[in-house]
């Protein structure tokens, strides 16, 4: 794999507020599964425009964070458009900034932000208690969470890979030679 593609998983959470850490135990779980590939784990407690100096420098990213929604049952696993991140802890507002306007503000002054970018967020039930267990059914979530993360990061290195590899050797065979001109 080329050492110039640049891939970021970043888990968000707080490890001693109950379920929110999920994120956080997704990433670690994470490492594991993808040790050996071009990409970085990273845990952080951050959010707003403290995820731009996070995400810099990075060809994709994937972020996992907790959402305590109505919406989202404890456990389940959903995929995010930048849109919809409104309503998740460190992704959303953070004094009026949510993800998707640090994405944004982060093109607009040129920094080297993401192209490549996926949220998976993981329903909740318990934000607000200190402790460093999840809640049975989002500790479930953990595993399945951290093998989507392994396949979208392995997804996105192979897409990488073929676009870099001429079409015939993708198939082990070589060009068709044009007809001469004689």
């Amino acid at each position: 794999m080329p050492e110039e593609v640049r891939v970021l998983v970043l888990g968000l959470g707080n490890p001693i507020l109950t379920d929110d850490g999920v994120g956080i135990y997704v990433a670690r779980k994470a490492r594991s599964l993808l040790a050996g590939r071009p990409v970085e784990i990273v845990e952080a407690s951050v959010g707003g425009l403290g995820v731009l100096d996070l995400i810099q420098g990075y060809d994709a990213l994937v972020v996992v964070d907790s959402m305590l929604s109505e919406k989202l049952q404890p456990g389940e696993i959903a995929e995010l458009d930048l849109d919809s991140l409104m309503k998740t802890q460190r992704l959303g507002p953070v004094h009026g900034v949510n993800f998707a306007t640090v994405l944004a503000l982060g093109r607009d002054l040129g920094l080297p932000v993401p192209e490549h970018v996926e949220i998976y967020v993981i329903g909740v039930r318990d934000v607000e208690s200190f402790g460093e267990q999840c809640t049975p059914e989002v500790a479930a979530a953990v595993h399945r969470g951290a093998h989507l993360v392994k396949e979208r990061v392995i997804a996105y290195l192979d897409h990488v890979e073929r676009k870099k590899t001429p079409p015939y050797r993708r198939h082990g065979q070589l060009p068709k030679s044009e007809p001469s001109q004689a």
